[in-house]
């Protein structure tokens, strides 16, 4: 899975895809999914070192025999962050309609934008804004996606776990999540009490997930979001 990336420069879709052909399946007899593909290929357990806890930076080599070599793991990332958007990813707007503009309550949406640089090359960039359909004058100001990203990960942190009512599709994903970081901590002989956490389980799909799994994670804590001058609130100014 790592050569085929660094050697042949496959993408996470292609390694699904190959996954699929060769029947290669995860531990519950089911194909594996392409969010499970970019968190492995993303891990550095598979080269012997992991990081406890996740954003601590205190680094650990583990006890298990590597699967590759830490310069396959960095030629692999290399090749990750350079890959292109397809034209049907820059349409596909994540977090399109899942929010509602503060200043009158219209929808959310989002929008690509491209700019030619001097050097010659160009940026492309997506951003959210209000759709105007019911004020065509508001000034609500535009949001970049990766700032938006950033925002949703902000505003979960803000939130009572014990008193959101998360969709049953939600919960499950949350405790996958949790029992599959437990697995790895008990290889390496750490054994952890820490309860499900939301924050950490966002920050990871709105990182490496897929475009459906990012927004079952919004609609899922079942909650009324609206933009308010580049942030997230819950309730209408």
């Amino acid at each position: 899975m790592f050569r085929l990336v660094a050697e042949e420069g496959s993408s996470g879709r292609n390694i699904w895809e190959w996954c699929r052909k060769v029947n290669l399946v995860n531990k519950s007899g089911k194909d594996i999914s392409l969010s499970q593909i970019y968190l492995m290929l993303h891990n550095p357990y598979y080269y012997g070192e992991f990081e406890f806890p996740v954003g601590s930076g205190k680094w650990y080599i583990g006890k298990h025999k590597p699967l590759i070599t830490k310069k396959l793991f960095e030629q692999v990332q290399k090749k990750l962050v350079f890959y292109p958007r397809s034209k049907w990813e820059e349409k596909n707007f994540i977090y399109k309609k899942l929010f509602k503009c503060a200043s009158c309550g219209a929808t959310i949406v989002g929008e690509d934008k491209y700019r030619k640089l001097t050097s010659g090359n160009t940026n492309y960039h997506i951003y959210y804004h209000c759709s105007r359909q019911v004020d065509y004058n508001c000034n609500e100001p535009y949001l970049e996606e990766d700032i938006l990203r950033r925002q949703i990960v902000k505003f979960i942190e803000k939130l009572d776990f014990n008193n959101l009512n998360l969709s049953e599709r939600l919960k499950l994903d949350l405790e996958n999540f949790t029992k599959t970081k437990k697995e790895i901590l008990i290889l390496n002989n750490i054994f952890s009490d820490e309860e499900i956490n939301l924050t950490e389980y966002s920050r990871y799909i709105l990182r490496d997930g897929t475009i459906t799994e990012k927004r079952n994670l919004i609609t899922g804590l079942n909650l009324e979001i609206y933009l308010h001058n580049k942030e997230l609130v819950l309730k209408q100014f």
